[in-house]
């Protein structure tokens, strides 16, 4: 096991940068997940620190090691690969065991070590089949088992389970982190499924651009966003946006009837007069007599579109000529008009230019 950093990493293919002065630090047996969009330079990533990219610029250090020269071989890490990679004419036991092989590991221990995996794995009763014989998520296992019979000092994932229904998928992520739970080694996966990324991380680095935007628990990104690209990626369904106009030192208009008042200390970082206000739509209620409106801003919209999703509810709707999205917990068939309203103190606000969160949400509001 060990730690892992990159220190001011740029990658450029040709002239086109693709990543740009990337800094992170990864501690001994914690589970960091680079997520963001297709094409923002995750993989990239994740391949300059097994050594199957070269840097342009920067250091990788592994424990304490500065491994630029070393070859992948000898960074003593294991991939695991959205396509398995596994050679077909081989059993999986043959799968498993090739690493040790080549590393010329004493037979007695190759045995004892794919037994052992293949406990953990639940693989015994496969030994003796070829891969075309299993099924995605039983390949997806002897992917795995091959990089855990290594005992490498750092996992690397590249978005293993995009090949997996849904819930296949689901059982997969909980298998591998309770896997990195108990073998308490040092991994980096890559995703693009921010859903994922929050149930898997001890830690999120969301990247864009090649750039890592914020680093985080994934209650930091979620609950504390650095900026609309972050609150927008992380939480499903997406964050509202609503655009606003300062009209006085604390009332933001955000249609030509509805005016939105905050406290001065929710401003006080504020000074811009336009800006982009943020609500998650489990931060948007149904509002009924009981609730107190001097302390909510209130409105009537009408539902545009109900989407039943089992356990919850989405409410399409609209705030002047803004879509607002609505969760509500449990099941609906809410039709027509209805009065919908947020506490101030749980909106977000950004800066319109830059996207820069100024004013996080007091989500221990209720």
């Amino acid at each position: 096991m060990a730690s892992i950093s990159l220190k001011g990493i740029y990658k450029y293919f040709g002239n086109t940068q693709v990543i740009q002065n990337v800094n992170l630090d990864i501690k001994h047996g914690e589970f960091v997940v680079l997520v963001g969009p297709s094409g923002c330079g995750k993989t990239t990533l994740l391949r300059i620190i097994a050594g199957l990219e070269v840097q342009s610029r920067g250091d990788v250090f592994i424990g304490e090691k500065r491994v630029n020269d070393l070859s992948p071989k000898d960074r003593n890490i294991a991939m695991v690969f959205q396509n398995y990679a596994l050679y077909p004419h081989m059993t999986v036991e043959e799968n498993i065991v090739f690493g040790l092989k080549l590393r010329k590991v004493p037979k007695q221990y190759q045995k004892q070590a794919v037994l052992n995996v293949a406990k953990m794995l639940d693989l015994i009763g496969l030994l003796d089949r070829k891969p075309r014989e299993l099924s995605g998520g039983q390949r997806q296992r002897v992917a795995m088992a091959r990089a855990i019979v290594r005992q490498p000092n750092a996992f690397l994932m590249d978005e293993p389970l995009s090949n997996l229904d849904a819930k296949l998928r689901n059982q997969m992520r909980i298998n591998i982190k309770k896997l990195q739970r108990q073998l308490d080694t040092t991994t980096v996966y890559v995703t693009h499924d921010q859903i994922e990324a929050m149930a898997m991380a001890d830690r999120i680095a969301v990247v864009n651009q090649g750039q890592i935007i914020q680093v985080g628990t994934p209650e930091e990104v979620y609950h504390k966003p650095a900026n609309t690209f972050v609150a927008n990626f992380i939480g499903s369904p997406a964050i509202n946006f609503i655009p606003a106009v300062r009209v006085t030192e604390n009332q933001f208009k955000v249609s030509p009837n509805l005016i939105i008042p905050f406290s001065k200390e929710k401003l006080s970082s504020f000074n811009a007069k336009e800006c982009l206000l943020g609500i998650r739509p489990e931060h948007v209620y149904i509002v009924d007599d009981k609730v107190n409106s001097k302390k909510m801003f209130i409105w009537r919209s009408k539902i545009l579109l109900n989407e039943p999703l089992g356990g919850e509810t989405l409410l399409y709707t609209t705030l002047g000529d803004t879509e607002i999205k609505v969760k509500v917990i449990g099941q609906t068939q809410k039709q027509g008009s209805v009065s919908l309203g947020f506490y101030p103190e749980q909106v977000y606000i950004f800066d319109k230019k830059d996207g820069t969160c100024l004013s996080h949400a007091d989500l221990m509001l209720v």
